[in-house]
C-alpha cells in the first residue's frame, strides 16, 4: 500500500518540482491561463465520463474469481467510459465555445485551443483511470509503476 502512495505523490511533487521552470518560461497571462484550464479540466474529469470508471472500485470484486467476466467488466467499462468520452467531446465542440464566453469573460481565454485542448484530456485521462484501477486491484506494482510513470 505505501508503494500505491508513493506513485500516486510522484505527479504532484513532480508539479511542485516544476514550477520555478514554468514561472520562468510563461508570462503572468499565461501562468494564469495555464492553471485556470488545469481547474477546468479538473471539474471536467468528473463531469465528461460521469465518474463512470468509479464502478471498477467496487464492482471488481464481485467479478474478480471469474477472470472471463471479469475481463469483459473491464472491457464494458472502458467501451462505455470511450463512448461516452467521444460523445461529450462532440457535444463541446459544439457548445464549448458558448459555454466559455458565459463563463470567461477574458478576451484571452478562448475555448479553441485551451478548453478544447484540457476536455480531450479530461477524457483520455478518465479513460486511463479505469486501468489504474484494475491494476492496483490486481497488486500489479510492476505494471502499475510502469503505467504512472510514463504518463
Amino acid at each position: 500500500m505505501l508503494f500505491y502512495t508513493f506513485l500516486g505523490f510522484i505527479r504532484p511533487a513532480l508539479a511542485v518540482i516544476l514550477l520555478p521552470i514554468y514561472l520562468s518560461v510563461f508570462s503572468k497571462n499565461e501562468w494564469a491561463i495555464y492553471s485556470l484550464m488545469l481547474v477546468v479540466g479538473n471539474f471536467s474529469m468528473i463531469i465528461l465520463t460521469w465518474r463512470i470508471n468509479a464502478a471498477m472500485l467496487t464492482k471488481y470484486f464481485d467479478y474478480y474469481h471469474d477472470r472471463n467476466t471479469l475481463r469483459r467488466y473491464l472491457r464494458s467499462i472502458f467501451s462505455a467510459s470511450i463512448v461516452i468520452g467521444v460523445i461529450m467531446i462532440l457535444l463541446s465542440y459544439f457548445l464549448g465555445p458558448l459555454i466559455f464566453d458565459l463563463i470567461f469573460k477574458s478576451e484571452e481565454i478562448h475555448f479553441f485551443p485551451y478548453g478544447f485542448t484540457i476536455l480531450i484530456y479530461a477524457v483520455l485521462s478518465e479513460i486511463n483511470i479505469s486501468y489504474f484501477i484494475f491494476l492496483k486491484n490486481e497488486r500489479n506494482l510492476r505494471k502499475y509503476a510502469l503505467v504512472v510513470i510514463t504518463q
